[in-house]
């Protein structure tokens, strides 16, 4: 029992000894990047401000454009030329749209629509 006891302390001594020495080449490393980062961030800032004072502006980024949604099979379709409420018919047309990214068949999609309004 008492080897055992002598043996965990060596053992944990020797883990505290190595991990001091790997911690000390860590932090060098981590200082030397922190140097870097603040050099670049420093040059940076510099280009920037002086690219400001000669008056330069940012052009905003393009807008990507936004295509159309896929038509609804005829079936849904059909389904939503019953409804006169334009917002009903957002509603479902929504519902729907839902139904079809999940993989849902035209099928599936209607008989969830009819649960939906006993």
């Amino acid at each position: 029992m008492t080897v055992c006891l002598i043996a965990a302390g060596v053992a944990l001594a020797l883990g505290a000894a190595a991990g001091w020495l790997a911690r000390g080449d860590t932090v060098a490393v981590l200082r030397q990047q922190l140097h870097q980062a603040r050099e670049a961030e420093a040059i940076a800032t510099d280009r920037l401000v002086h690219a400001w004072k000669e008056g330069a502006t940012i052009a905003p980024r393009p807008l990507e454009e936004i295509p159309p949604p896929q038509p609804l099979p005829a079936e849904l379709q059909a389904e939503l030329a019953q409804w006169e409420d334009s917002e009903h018919r957002i509603a479902l047309e929504q519902r729907m749209r839902a139904g079809m990214q999940k993989g849902l068949s035209t099928t599936a999609i209607l008989l969830d629509l009819d649960n939906l309004h006993p």
